[in-house]
């Protein structure tokens, strides 16, 4: 067997990059799966559950963001501004 394949495993990074990736799915199928609720009690029940996976998403960000892993830049704050001024004005009155 080849050395190299011996040696392959993942890093904390690649697991956390993994996982953070499947809470992006998961998110996004909760998130359709609320919409298409039949009823008021399963959309209740799925925006609980919802609301906790977007929690351990975050929490998964945030430990990826502080090992330096996922870095953002921070947001230049005109335009946030500008952005914010953007939406207000696109919202009905």
């Amino acid at each position: 067997m080849n050395d190299n394949a011996n040696n392959m495993s993942l890093q904390d990074k690649d697991l956390m990059a993994d996982l953070l990736g499947s809470e992006k799915h998961l998110c996004a199928t909760y998130n359709t799966s609320v919409i298409e609720a039949a009823t008021p009690n399963i959309r209740s029940e799925l925006k609980t559950i919802f609301s906790e996976q977007l929690d351990i998403q975050n929490s998964i960000f945030t430990v990826l963001n502080q090992n330096g892993w996922y870095p953002v830049d921070a947001a230049d704050p005109a335009k946030v501004s500008v952005a914010k001024n953007t939406l207000s004005q696109s919202m009905p009155q």
